[in-house]
């Protein structure tokens, strides 16, 4: 039993609302999905319940965590106590199903289960005219446009005379002319202006705006004054204040105070002939507590150590030199008062400047004009971003003091609310859980199931707020109190890294949850796996949790000189090949390192990964790093030692070769004078010039643009004496291309003139593998996006499209068409960010002495704190002025929730490792005479973070004597890859059959099952496959079946392909059951031949030819010629289908692969131009047939 086992019982009372804060590994997701179960067994309409993630992914797994237990309810109870607690309530379900004619195995979409954008996308179509939907905007995948388009039209009204207009002239000149500037961060903020706009419109309406915004902001001050008075007990608040006023009267006195200093002390000295403190949390005392930083406080921030004449202490009064010593000890021994006193200096004064508030005017004035037209863009374009579907629901229900229709009818259904990740929520979706909750009371049966970990709250670039969790977990909403409850056990990780955890990250985090701060206390966790994989039961020694990997040696090597507490190397393997589970690497590994650089640590990464696999093959590894930037070395150190791996949403697409050529011949041919581009063109695999043919060709001459020098020398012969044969003949071949190219501008689309001149030139026979293909593919649909009548109107706009543009992971699709194959687990490289949720068996971090980037500055800063309804706004500073206090308050208090943030997110870094976690990191030493001292890592480091614990690990290195590595393999020269000499275009009139090796990429990858879950895309692939497996191997017979032997085969390959380990037994099922219908269904018979004959079958064919002078390259399903001679080209689509109107589904499906399927036909028409093509969908699972018009 859990230590916890209390709460998730608790958890469990469908007539009580908790908020349930569940650290890394503690099984939130089960206790959700028992939840849910739980409430179905309550409700009459499971409708009444509705369950809100943030992402598809998690709702999509909670579905099949319901339905998963929901069948498996028709078999035995399972023996472990959590799997059984969800049968029990599995089966309980079943009869309340049963009871009221639910049928959720046939009509699962009953169970409400959604995003929170889906939710909001819903609210705002339910009720268009009021939302201000109107028709229905298309999600923008691309939004940034959408803010170009809109900024552009509030500009043009710069200079037209209005009251905007001189808004509009305030900010550019308070930006220093700098019209372009203005458009930027104009642009910023409408992609954030779910975070402002509610609160401008609130404050515009308001009869006293500035009074009201002043009066937050001197809140937001008490709200400080406050904290420094409860770390201040009020006797030394006393004497500090008696010491102050006599110091103040001793300094003024010199004459060479600075005006700000005198007015302080003057200030300070009237007050104190009152008798009466000065030193209180209101607004007004600001002036006297800033007195006191300047008496007790040095310049940067430190509590004086000792007592001169300097503070105002002269030599012959030792009897109050002597309490002020005292009080500065007393004061040394609490470093969070002294930090508090140290922030007094950045607090603003608590009202705005004229000049400020001249300037937050127009901004106040200039926003929701902008956001105006950013709504006159949408409907103009028919499509909007996330945020406007936010808003637009938050309008739908009205306010909680007048809520719409809508509002009433939705409450009167809902019965059950529940939140996952809870600490993700923003004030837009705050508010929106207010107004859902709005007409709740207490006793009306209603409840609301929060969930979340604010420790791993690491999501503040989508408005995430930590401290609405908190405020909730202490508050929580105006019409439901949440009970608080603390999940403690994690089935994730070992024992000695969950201690390890525990141990560390007290410091890291902060002491003590603080809203305003964005800080939040560690929760400590315990372990339920015990200290080694193999057996739960083993518990090695307290302190065997740390391996030291010091200087430059490698893992293996420190393990055998006795350095690392816990060995990973040695290990003897069992008679299959497989290391004994309980000598695998466990617990945390610190590879410590003086002056690497990211080559060596790329390099150390390396090793580790190497080592990782000999002793563990089928383990899952992970090297996660803090940004994309920070993965370049390690992806080229990986690919140089010829490792595997993918790279999720790391590498850019224009970084890859195809593109980066395809870049380039877009530009030569937009523009002509672009020599850098020319020469790129010139130098790239279709023509390959060499360096030297290169400079014999253009030479010194900058006079003429390179089309003409091409020109010119081919009219009259004049090739330069320097040109080689080579050189001219390649050159010949390619600027010929070229010059009918510029010939065909304007007459075809951009994509399709690039692509065709992209063709002619050979660029397709230049790819290496078929994922290149699938690059250039990519790169021509942006850019047929971003055309305008045929042309490119601005290249930067290119380069700004392909800047947010990631590539395909490396080897996805050729795993995809190979399927599963034996070896070792592949390695995943990513940010921290998108390994959230996930687990690995090793976790490696590396350069953890790396900080993150600054963020850039605003045109508005502006700062809300949970708790708290108002809201201040500082506008950013004036081009000429050295610093604005307040927006430097702002800015920092945005800064320390930033570092609370990045601490957060080591923490998630941390434990997503269930064995093994790899710290890496260098610090910079110095040499002198005492010997080597190390430099303390950077500020905002996640090195600095763990200095505390890793620092005498550090420290052991500049005694030690340095083990090198092994050397890097010296760089060989790059190869310049071309074309042979003798290389001609391919005629390509009609389609033929690929051949392998293809020579240009296939859509062969997985089908697109986008819209459904991750499980049922790879039952869908392992459909295919195993069809294609019968046929071929003549199985496949009328109402016959996969052999029974074939499902630990499915379940390997299912497993291999990402399907978790308790979802592959249902998986393999379907798979069984999509084949089985096949061949007892006489359609599914026909179409694999039994029972009447067919011709020239073909399962998976691949198809590359021209359409509409474009290269296509397609794999069919199934392909035949039936008895009356039709060539039938279908399509297999393992779809399921939710609830009712199967119909409508089908119809839809249709229309969804329309395309597709005629794309296929006029394929096939080329090769058999004399042959009727028909084509259909085929839905094994539904036993339904779709012949598709095309």
């Amino acid at each position: 039993m859990s230590s916890d086992a209390d709460a998730r019982r608790q958890a469990l009372d469908p007539a009580r609302s908790f908020i349930v804060q569940a650290p890394a590994g503690s099984g939130k997701t089960e206790l959700l999905t028992q939840r849910y179960l739980r409430l179905l067994t309550t409700v009459q309409h499971p409708e009444q319940i509705l369950a809100i993630t943030f992402t598809r992914k998690a709702a999509a797994e909670m579905r099949n965590r319901i339905l998963q237990a929901l069948h498996g309810a028709d078999g035995p109870a399972p023996p472990e106590e959590h799997k059984r607690t969800t049968w029990t309530l599995a089966a309980a379900v079943k009869k309340q199903d049963r009871r009221h004619g639910w049928q959720l195995a046939d009509h699962p979409s009953r169970l409400r289960i959604q995003t929170i954008d889906a939710l909001n996308a819903g609210l705002a179509r339910r009720l268009p005219v009021l939302s201000g939907t109107g028709a229905a905007l298309e999600p923008a995948e691309d939004t940034h446009p959408l803010y170009e388009a809109a900024v552009a039209r509030l500009i043009e009204r710069l200079g037209d005379g209005s009251a905007e207009s001189a808004c509009l002239e305030t900010l550019v000149i308070h930006l220093g002319n700098r019209v372009d500037r203005l458009d930027k961060l104009l642009r910023d903020l409408l992609a954030k202006r779910d975070q402002w706009l509610h609160p401008i419109m609130n404050a515009a309406a308001h009869d006293d705006l500035r009074g009201m915004l002043e009066q937050t902001l001197s809140d937001l001050i008490e709200r400080h004054l406050t904290q420094l008075c409860a770390e201040l007990p009020a006797p030394l608040r006393a004497e500090v204040w008696v010491l102050t006023s006599y110091a103040a009267a001793n300094l003024l006195r010199g004459a060479d105070l600075p005006p700000g200093r005198r007015a302080l002390f003057e200030a300070c000295v009237e007050n104190s002939a009152s008798g009466a403190t000065a030193l209180e949390a209101r607004g007004e005392c600001l002036q006297a507590w800033l007195a006191v930083t300047e008496v007790f406080l040095r310049k940067e921030g430190q509590v004086y150590k000792s007592v001169n004449v300097r503070q105002g202490f002269p030599p012959q009064d030792t009897a109050m030199k002597s309490r002020m010593r005292e009080t500065l000890a007393a004061l040394a021994e609490n470093a969070d008062l002294c930090a508090y006193l140290a922030l007094l200096r950045e607090l603003p004064a608590p009202h705005y400047s004229t000049g400020q508030w001249r300037v937050l005017q127009a901004l106040l004035t200039v926003l929701p004009l902008a956001v105006a037209e950013l709504q006159l863009v949408f409907q103009a374009q028919g499509k909007a971003d996330y945020l406007e579907n936010a808003l637009r629901a938050l309008r739908a229900l009205g306010t909680n003091e007048a809520p719409t229709d809508l509002a009433l009818a939705f409450d009167y259904r809902l019965q059950h609310l529940l939140i996952d990740e809870c600490q993700d929520t923003s004030f837009a979706q705050f508010d929106l859980l207010e107004r859902l909750t709005a007409g709740w009371t207490p006793g009306d049966g209603r409840t609301l199931f929060c969930v979340g970990d604010p420790m791993q709250s690491i999501y503040r670039f989508r408005q995430a707020e930590v401290g609405l969790f908190l405020q909730l977990r202490r508050q929580g909403l105006r019409t439901v109190q949440l009970e608080p409850l603390r999940l403690t056990a994690n089935f994730r990780s070992l024992r000695p890294l969950v201690e390890w955890v525990n141990q560390v990250f007290p410091s890291v985090l902060s002491p003590r949850d603080d809203p305003e701060q964005g800080a939040v206390k560690y929760s400590p966790s315990e372990a339920v796996r015990g200290a080694y994989p193999s057996s739960e039961a083993v518990r090695g020694a307290a302190d065997a949790n740390i391996a030291i990997h010091s200087g430059d040696a490698e893992p293996a090597d420190q393990a055998q000189n006795g350095n690392s507490a816990l060995t990973s190397a040695g290990l003897a393997p069992n008679q299959d090949g497989s290391p004994e589970a309980d000598t695998l690497p466990v617990g945390v590994h610190v590879h410590a390192a003086l002056d690497e650089d990211a080559s060596a640590q790329a390099l150390r990464v390396v090793h580790i990964v190497r080592e990782a696999r000999r002793l563990d093959p089928a383990g899952s590894i992970a090297v996660l790093v803090m940004a994309r930037p920070h993965v370049q070395q390690i992806a080229a150190a990986l690919s140089a030692a010829s490792i595997d791996f993918q790279a999720i949403e790391i590498e850019l697409l224009r970084s890859r070769p195809v593109v980066q050529d395809l870049i380039a011949l877009t530009r030569a041919l937009v523009h002509p004078a672009d020599r850098t581009a020319w020469l790129a063109v010139l130098r790239a695999p279709w023509c390959g010039l060499s360096l030297a043919d290169l400079h014999a060709l253009v030479g010194m001459d900058r006079k003429h643009t390179i089309n003409e020098l091409l020109a010119q020398a081919q009219l009259e012969n004049g090739w330069p004496e320097a040109l080689g044969t080579q050189g001219r003949i390649r050159i010949g071949r390619v600027h010929a291309v070229l010059r009918t190219a510029l010939h065909e501008r304007g007459r075809v689309s951009l994509r399709d003139w690039v692509e065709r001149t992209w063709n002619s030139l050979g660029g397709p026979a230049c790819l290496q593998r078929e994922q290149d293909l699938d690059d250039a593919q990519a790169f021509l649909e942006r850019l047929e996006q971003i055309e305008v009548a045929g042309d490119l109107a601005d290249v930067a706009r290119l380069e700004e499209q392909l800047e947010r543009l990631f590539a395909r992971p490396r080897g996805e699709q050729e795993a995809q068409q190979a399927g599963p194959v034996p070896g070792p687990a592949g390695i995943e490289l990513m940010t921290i960010h998108k390994a959230k949720g996930l687990e690995f068996d090793t976790v490696i971090l590396p350069e953890l002495h790396r900080r993150m980037r600054n963020e850039d500055q605003e045109l508005l800063r502006w700062t809300r704190v949970p708790g708290h309804g108002g809201i201040v706004f500082a506008p950013l500073k004036a081009q000429d002025a050295e610093v604005d206090p307040m927006y430097r308050w702002v800015e920092r208090l945005e800064r320390q929730r930033g570092s609370c943030e990045r601490a957060r997110l080591l923490y998630v870094a941390a434990t997503r490792a269930r064995r093994a976690l790899h710290l890496l990191g260098s610090v910079r030493s110095r040499q002198d005479d005492s010997g080597v001292r190390l430099v303390e890592p950077r500020e905002g480091s996640m090195l600095r973070m763990l200095w505390g614990a890793l620092r005498p690990r550090f420290e052991e290195l500049t005694s030690a004597s340095p083990v090198a590595l092994p050397p890097v393999p010296p760089a060989s020269g790059r190869i310049l890859r071309r074309l042979p000499l003798s290389w001609q275009a391919p005629a390509a009139d009609s389609a033929v059959p690929a051949q392998p090796p293809p020579l240009a990429g296939i859509d062969a990858s997985a089908p697109d099952f986008d819209w459904v879950t991750e499980t049922a895309r790879h039952v869908g692939t392992l459909v295919h496959r195993e069809l294609e497996r019968l046929v071929r191997n003549g199985l496949a017979v009328a109402g016959g079946a996969v052999p029974a032997d074939a499902a630990p085969r499915l379940a390997t390959e299912l497993a291999e392909l990402g399907v978790p380990p308790q979802r592959c037994e249902a998986a393999v099922l379907r798979v069984f059951e999509a084949i089985e219908n096949i061949l007892s269904d006489a359609r599914g018979c026909w179409l694999l031949g039994i029972g009447e004959p067919i011709q020239e079958a073909e399962s998976e064919l691949a198809l590359s030819g021209v359409v509409n002078g474009r290269v296509v390259s397609s794999v069919i399903d199934r392909s035949f010629v039936d008895a009356r001679g039709i060539r039938w080209i279908v399509d297999f689509k393992t779809s399921t289908h939710e609830g009712g109107q199967l119909a409508w589904f089908l119809d839809s499906e249709v229309e969804r692969y329309r395309p597709q399927l005629r794309r296929y036909v006029q394929l096939m028409r080329c090769l058999h131009p004399a042959q009727p093509v028909r084509a259909a969908l085929y839905f094994p699972l539904l036993r339904q047939w779709r012949e598709v018009e095309v």
